[in-house]
């Protein structure tokens, strides 16, 4: 992406050597009046492309019936507006509450690991009770379900450990992505294991055996309150959704939820309506597995191979590059890309060719500093340039 830092960069494209807009106020949809801007008055130092006018009421817009295509649309360009004047206030204090709020975060990260592990300890040999007791294929569904988030989830707090446990020299970029890895591995497992489900209970179906399962009540009342444990985990790992272990903890209490209670269900009916109900159960419970965790499979993957970051975050980045200093005339690259769970930055500026060396270095790195204390920001190359005309740079190997 290439642009002038005296005109405000195209905050809605992530392609590189875009075309500079032509005026500040080019960079946002200004061909509908809407009326009802918000009146905020920010110095030129605070917001230097004066898009805080754009800014729009979204109650003006309810009120005046449009579509939600549109409100949905002015409702996303507001909050990119806001984030990026939120770049001009932050001080060193708010910067560093916002480290502390992190490692705050980091810890309950830790509490959700281990408390998530704690409870699927518990719901498996419940499971595993009430599998024995009533042999109903729905539940033994559940209970290998519950047995392979016991492995997985051992997999998951090794590699969050493994990762948090920084060898500098022997891994130099840290070793973050094992989380991502650790989640690959889980979702691998559990796709499995739901194949093996699917085989077991077709064999069951196509058997001569009709008798159906028997479940008593102490199975009944056990189950619920394992389940009343994974509800109140899933919600405590629903507020950390945005860190790798407590995610996949998330999608596990929920997809337990969903499978418990199901599996009971159609447990219960096969002794009450049919006998091969508890055997469509298992089937339907075992997709459900399969297509959940392929999904989160290929999401995983996706990061690990280094998927682009999102067009809203390189509009941030364009912006915090042409805001930061007057000296950087225009911004020839920008490119983020994930690691893992966490992104590096590619950026690269051009300033006067007859900038002292000291003094372009200064700029550059105080650019890779601010960009590097973006939350989800691993690393950030900063690279100074004089002119922009050559061809785009540092492509990557075919081979």
């Amino acid at each position: 992406m290439r642009c002038s830092s005296n005109s405000a960069p195209d905050l809605h494209s992530g392609d590189s050597n875009a075309a500079t807009p032509s005026s500040p106020t080019a960079l946002l949809d200004s061909n509908i009046e809407l009326g009802g801007y918000n009146a905020i008055v920010i110095d030129a130092a605070k917001d230097p492309f004066n898009i805080s006018r754009k800014i729009v009421d979204i109650t003006d817009l309810i009120l005046s019936k449009k579509s939600k295509e549109v409100i949905g649309f002015y409702k996303r360009q507001n909050e990119l507006i806001e984030s990026n004047l939120s770049i001009h206030h932050e001080t060193s204090e708010s910067a560093q509450e916002r480290q502390d709020q992190e490692e705050k975060n980091l810890k309950k990260v830790k509490i959700a690991v281990y408390g998530s592990f704690t409870v699927n300890l518990f719901l498996f040999a419940i499971q595993l009770y009430a599998a024995i007791s009533s042999k109903s294929l729905s539940l033994l569904a559940t209970m290998a379900d519950a047995f392979m988030d016991i492995v997985a989830g051992g997999i998951i707090v090794y590699t969050s450990r493994a990762a948090a446990n920084n060898q500098w020299l022997k891994y130099p970029a840290g070793r973050k992505r094992l989380e991502t890895v650790g989640t690959i591995i889980f979702s691998t497992l559990m796709a499995t294991l739901s194949s093996q489900l699917i085989i077991e209970a077709i064999r069951n179906l196509t058997s001569d055996d009709h008798n159906p399962p028997k479940i008593t009540l102490s199975n009944l009342i056990m189950i619920l309150v394992a389940l009343t444990l994974k509800l109140s985990m899933y919600f405590y790992c629903r507020l950390l959704k945005k860190y790798t272990s407590a995610r996949a903890f998330m999608v596990d209490h929920r997809n337990d939820l969903v499978l418990n209670s199901f599996g009971l269900l159609m447990g219960y009916l096969s002794t009450k309506v049919a006998w091969y109900l508890d055997a469509i159960g298992g089937i339907l419970l075992a997709i459900f597995i399969l297509v959940t965790w392929s999904k989160e499979a290929y999401q995983n993957v996706r990061l690990i191979v280094g998927i682009s970051a999102d067009p809203l975050f390189l509009s941030r980045l364009t912006y915090m590059a042409s805001t930061h200093d007057p000296l950087i005339q225009h911004i020839d690259t920008v490119r983020a890309y994930h690691v893992g769970e966490l992104i590096y930055v590619e950026l690269d500026v051009v300033m006067d060719p007859s900038t002292p060396l000291h003094i372009s270095h200064d700029v550059g790195e105080s650019l890779q500093n601010k960009l590097e204390s973006l939350s989800g920001v691993a690393r950030a190359f900063v690279h100074v340039d004089y002119e922009f005309k050559h061809s785009p740079e540092h492509h990557p190997k075919s081979n």
